[in-house]
């Protein structure tokens, strides 16, 4: 099997092309320069003539879908759907969060990776890793760093641009911290396409048309939208 793993979600974003048979076609990072709108679709394209594969070849797409940046879960969402419409192509769908903390490896402690989420907040969650599965240990959500530190047990690993950002409020509030070395501000593309294969393999594939981005929390514009809606209902 096949498959184009796709993350925008992330700061610097990824592509990776991944057979069973052959391991890694081709893989990139978006980087953070060019907007993930303007890199995505030629990244696709490189990948795919790099490594002598027509889009028709590709068995099926796997896109993280959340939490993560709105607008880049929006331009990924977009591209993955028109790709499996026009193609005919089948999609798995992977928390972010989850995608990420596969790409931290095996580790015997906590894996946490942690986006930052703006408004003093992280997107967080907490895995424990048993051979290829993981196993969540605290929910996905929307945290304040020492929130979600008070719902881990043992040893952690800190991994993402929010970990960076908060790095000295975790270590006073954390005796158990450890910091994964700086390639893993964002998740390895590779490291997505592998999870997306086992994830394929166990029949875990998504509906195209009732895909929606797993946002944890609303934008300023459904906020905003929302509160304009309250002041002109009628009382």
């Amino acid at each position: 099997m096949i498959t184009l793993a796709i993350d925008t979600s992330t700061p610097l974003g990824g592509i990776c092309l991944y057979s069973t048979d052959r391991g890694i076609l081709g893989e990139m990072r978006l980087g953070v320069v060019r907007t993930h709108s303007e890199g995505i679709l030629s990244g696709i394209d490189f990948l795919l003539n790099g490594a002598g594969v027509a889009i028709r070849d590709v068995d099926f797409l796997t896109l993280t879908i959340g939490p993560g940046s709105f607008t880049g879960l929006r331009v990924g969402l977009s591209i993955v759907k028109g790709l499996a419409f026009s193609a005919g192509i089948r999609v798995v769908a992977v928390s972010t969060l989850r995608a990420f903390a596969y790409s931290l490896g095996r580790r015997n402690c906590l894996l946490c990776p942690l986006l930052d989420a703006r408004k003093k907040e992280v997107y967080a969650a907490a895995f424990r890793r048993e051979d290829d599965r993981l196993i969540e240990v605290v929910p996905e959500g929307a945290y304040v760093v020492e929130e979600f530190i008070k719902l881990l047990q043992g040893p952690a690993l800190f991994a993402g641009n929010g970990a960076i950002l908060y790095r000295e409020r975790i270590l006073k509030k954390s005796g158990n911290a450890m910091f994964a070395e700086e390639a893993h501000i964002s998740i390895i593309p590779s490291c997505l396409a592998e999870y997306g294969m086992k994830e394929a393999e166990r029949g875990n594939f998504a509906d195209p048309a009732k895909l929606t981005p797993r946002y944890i929390r609303r934008s300023e514009a459904e906020i905003h939208y929302g509160k304009r809606q309250a002041r002109i209902a009628p009382g």
